[in-house]
């Protein structure tokens, strides 16, 4: 009995002992982070919303519509926006990713970790959801002169521009100036190729937020972000073309934004599409509409093939 209590005097101080020292060495490693919030939850939640007859008849459809029903147009985007600015933390989890950053920032001034602890900060993962805090660690991001810094301001603009210790936003109303600001920021980050950026460009274009509406200007920067798979441009995109008649392009951009999201509300929106077009123009829509998602979609599949090659690798 003696040897056995001794066996476990030994065993558990050494199984405790290795357990601090890997969730030591977990600590330390640098967070694996994937850009934008995993699912198709938030395409489908706005599909919905923009597209109820497309959506009706839809298994999900009644629990989508109540998800968002009782928000205002400009906080369902706003929710929108930031499941695509921000990101899901993959390993080690978001608390140890969030003093990850805090020490990186301390050691390094390293504005990219400046970014990713505001973008913590505004949607509450691994920290205490702080609007205000999230403003000051993006105008510090900035001096990095990354792209995404400059969108998530805008996109935070739109709500209205927070205050430090200020626990009112997102505000009720929104001025001019803010939303004049957030289109100048929008416009400098799609000069500088973000994507995000050029869909909510398109959208104070399509909708006139911070800028004379107008839907020429909407509809190039909508297809600017839906050639690199920005979804909600896609549909946006469809529904535009099909209010001025052009079924064709209608069809053709429903049908990538199906395939991108993988969204049976924007197959079905396609479908109908598709029967209202003349027949002499039925098969020429098929081939665009097989080009473009082939065109958008090939980069992806190139980088899972390779992510495949790399595990088999292993």
């Amino acid at each position: 009995m003696a040897s056995w209590v001794s066996v476990l005097l030994f065993i558990i101080p050494l199984m405790l002992l290795l357990f601090g020292l890997m969730h030591f060495i977990e600590s330390r490693r640098k967070p694996m982070l994937h850009q934008g919030v995993l699912g198709k939850l938030h395409d489908e939640q706005l599909f919905v919303r923009w597209d109820e007859t497309s959506a009706y008849g839809y298994k999900r459809f009644d629990k989508l519509k109540r998800a968002w029903q009782s928000l205002e147009d400009n906080e369902a985007w706003y929710q929108y926006n930031l499941s695509k600015a921000g990101f899901t933390v993959i390993a080690p989890g978001a608390r140890s990713a969030f003093r990850w950053y805090s020490r990186d920032w301390g050691k390094r001034q390293n504005p990219e970790s400046a970014y990713y602890l505001a973008m913590m900060a505004l949607a509450g993962l691994g920290t205490e959801r702080d609007a205000g805090k999230a403003w000051e660690w993006l105008k510090e991001a900035g001096q990095g002169n990354i792209a995404n810094v400059l969108t998530a301001q805008g996109i935070m603009q739109l709500r209205g521009r927070p205050v430090a210790g200020d626990p009112s936003w997102p505000v009720v109303t929104v001025t001019g100036d803010s939303r004049r600001a957030a289109v100048a920021l929008f416009q400098q980050a799609s000069e500088a190729g973000d994507p995000l950026a050029c869909q909510n460009f398109g959208f104070c274009f399509e909708h006139g937020i911070g800028v004379e509406a107008n839907l020429e200007t909407a509809i190039s920067y909508y297809l600017v972000a839906a050639e690199q798979e920005m979804t909600a441009s896609q549909y946006r995109l469809s529904m535009l073309y099909e209010k001025l008649g052009e079924l064709s392009d209608a069809y053709v951009w429903s049908h990538v934004a199906a395939q991108c999201a993988e969204s049976e509300i924007a197959d079905n929106r396609s479908q109908r599409l598709f029967d209202l077009l003349p027949e002499q123009e039925r098969e020429w829509a098929r081939l665009s509409a097989s080009a473009s998602t082939q065109r958008i979609l090939g980069p992806r599949m190139a980088r899972l093939y390779a992510a495949s090659r790399l595990i088999r690798s292993i």
